[in-house]
Formats: structure tokens, sequence, C-alpha cells
């Protein structure tokens, strides 16, 4: 498997390494429903019939579930850490990729053509560390070091801020660094405010309004970052 492939696949993991979790809730909630649906069905009804030999086959994806549920979580976390702690101690572009617990608010990630950034990304020699985060103080220790250059952000949020859990917290929290010298804000920017690299001073893009995967998708098929960040990493040290 190449690098690029390894990485990609490390990330959904990591995105997704709750999705065992939510799936063992639903699955908890079915057997209630199913142990339930009885007291309104007599044995001769019809419906009964079919949910009766349904059954094994619930009773059976529960039996799965709970013996594979802590075995699977663990094997996806080793992934989320190991992305998560990914270090380059030289300059370069942080890639910032917001985890959410919420399976539909990570479901842009899938849509997203990441593969194809990092293809370009390496074929022109930008260096780049993806960060796979889940708190506002990640984020902050990321813009605050100095080997990082530039960022691009992926996630929920607003212009004005970006979304942990089910708060947007606002860029102005941020300290004015002076070694961001650009800034990509690819997630929602409607609202008003000042976008991050307006309060850091720096230069930047945005995608105006609502961002979907497929205006992320146009940009990162544009290669109009291609110039920008290799200006930037081409200067001596």
């Amino acid at each position: 498997m190449s690098k690029i492939k390894e990485l990609y696949f490390s990330i959904l993991r990591a995105f997704f390494a709750d999705v065992p979790v939510s799936l063992y809730k639903l699955l908890l909630f079915g057997l209630i429903v199913y142990s339930v649906l009885p007291v309104f069905f007599y044995p001769n009804n019809k419906f009964y019939e079919v949910y009766y030999y349904l059954s094994y086959i619930t009773i059976s994806i529960l039996l799965i579930c709970a013996i594979t549920y802590f075995p699977l979580k663990s094997y996806l976390k080793k992934y989320y850490i190991r992305v998560q702690t990914a270090k380059l101690k030289t300059k370069h572009l942080a890639i910032i990729m917001v985890r959410y617990n919420i399976i539909y608010k990570t479901m842009f990630y899938l849509l997203t053509n990441f593969k194809k950034f990092f293809e370009v990304l390496n074929q022109n020699d930008i260096p780049y560390v993806v960060y796979v985060i889940d708190k506002k103080e990640d984020f902050t220790a990321i813009v605050k070091n100095k080997d990082v250059k530039a960022l691009f952000i992926f996630g929920h949020g607003r212009k004005h801020g970006l979304k942990f859990g089910n708060e947007v917290w606002p860029y102005y929290n941020i300290p004015k660094v002076k070694n961001i010298e650009y800034v990509g804000q690819f997630h929602c920017n409607h609202e008003s405010g000042k976008s991050l690299y307006e309060h850091l001073g720096c230069k930047g893009v945005l995608i105006d309004g609502v961002t979907l995967s497929y205006d992320i998708n146009e940009y990162i098929d544009s290669k109009k970052y291609v110039p920008i960040l290799k200006a930037i990493f081409g200067k001596k040290k």
C-alpha cells in the first residue's frame, strides 16, 4: 500500500473510531424495541410469525456487536492516536481535521478528495502534517507551533470560528502569532465576523457561505494553492 493510501485510510479510521459505539447504542435500542413488540402482537398474528424468525438474525447481530465492540474500538483507537500525534520538526503546512462524534457531521470527509490533495502536495514537495483533533486546545497549540507556516482547516464552523462538539469557538481566542503566513478555511463560512487569517493579519482563502465537499474538491482540482505554498516553503530557512 502506498504512503498516501495508508495515510488516507488511517485518517478515515480516526474519524470513524466512534462508529462501533454508535452502532452498539443503536442495536441496544433495537433490543429494547424487540423486547416490547410482543406486547402489541398476538402469536396468531402473521406479522408475529415473521418477527419470530427475524429475531434469530437480530440476536445474532447483537451478540457479534457485543463480542467485537471492545477489540474493534481498541484497534481503531491506535490509528487515531498515530495520526493525531504525527510530528514534523521542520516548517510545514498543518492540515487540521476536526473529529466529530456524530456520524453525519463526519460524512463530508468521505466525499472530499483528500487522496488527490495529498498527491498534489507530494508531487510539489510541500511538507505537511495531518492533525486529527477534537479539542480547541489542540488547535491553539498547532497555531502557536513555530514550525507551522500555513494552515488548511477542515471541519464545521462559521466564518468567525471553528466548531468543536456543539460549540462554535471564535477565532479571536487565538493569539495573534506571526508564524502563520497563509490560512485556508475549508468549513462553512456563513454569518459575520473575522476569519482566522483576517484575525492573524496574514493571507488566506475561504469559500463563502455553506461549504460543501463539491466546493472543496473544485479548489483541490484547481491547484491554486500550489504556487502559494511553494512560495512559502521554498524560502530559505
